[in-house]
């Protein structure tokens, strides 16, 4: 990456992060809380999602996970804007118990023609900074969203992604399935990890959780 295209990049992440504070969001924050108990109850935690929407029609999605026994936290937000034009950039960043661990510059792609219900994207995350500002190449990162609306008024969704650009190859990064629905004022969902191996394999870990959320 040249020298122009690499200030660019973090330019463009340590702007988008001053900007993050969802008191700068132009409409109202809806979302809900999780309680997600994982099959190893030490690693059961809280979550939440927040949908929000940035000056310029752009598209805010985070995600934030607080974990038990002093293990911090993770943050996860996403900036996107549809372009109308079948690709949408797409901003990633992440904080692992600091405000600015990672950030990327990508696009998602979605899947058109569909049958009613089904909804799917594709996602790459494809260039990285990490919290100094240094461009990573070897940080790359393909993922998909699939979801769909079932019978009785339950609902499956999916998702997963792959580290692209290691030397050891295309390698599972992290992924989950859902299926619920709501139960009076919560909705409750089978809820698997599909966590890395952390060997270099492909093929995900399957880990049982179940998953109880309220929104807001």
């Amino acid at each position: 990456m040249t020298k122009t295209l690499r200030n660019l990049v973090r330019g463009g992440m340590l702007a988008l992060a001053s900007i993050l504070p969802l008191k700068e969001a132009k409409s109202q924050i809806n979302g809900n809380v999780q309680y997600i108990q994982h099959q190893d109850n030490s690693e059961s935690y809280v979550r939440t999602f927040a949908f929000y929407t940035l000056p310029g029609e752009i598209k805010g999605f985070g995600i934030g996970e607080f974990y038990k026994g002093g293990d911090g936290y993770f943050g996860v937000n996403f900036l996107e804007k549809e372009t109308g034009k079948g690709i949408n950039p797409r901003v990633r960043i992440e904080s692992d118990n600091e405000p600015f661990t990672w950030g990327s510059l990508g696009a998602e792609v979605p899947v058109n023609g569909l049958p009613k219900g089904i909804s799917a994207n594709i996602r790459w995350d494809a260039l990285w900074i990490d919290k100094n500002g240094k461009y990573t190449p070897n940080r790359s990162v393909l993922g998909y969203f699939v979801s769909a609306d079932l019978p009785l008024g339950f609902d499956f969704s999916t998702l997963g992604e792959f580290h692209v650009a290691k030397s050891e190859g295309v390698t599972w990064k992290y992924g989950e399935i859902d299926v619920g629905g709501k139960v009076g004022p919560f909705r409750v969902s089978y809820n698997p990890a599909l966590e890395s191996v952390g060997d270099g394999k492909r093929s995900p870990k399957f880990k049982h959780r179940l998953n109880v959320s309220a929104g807001f």
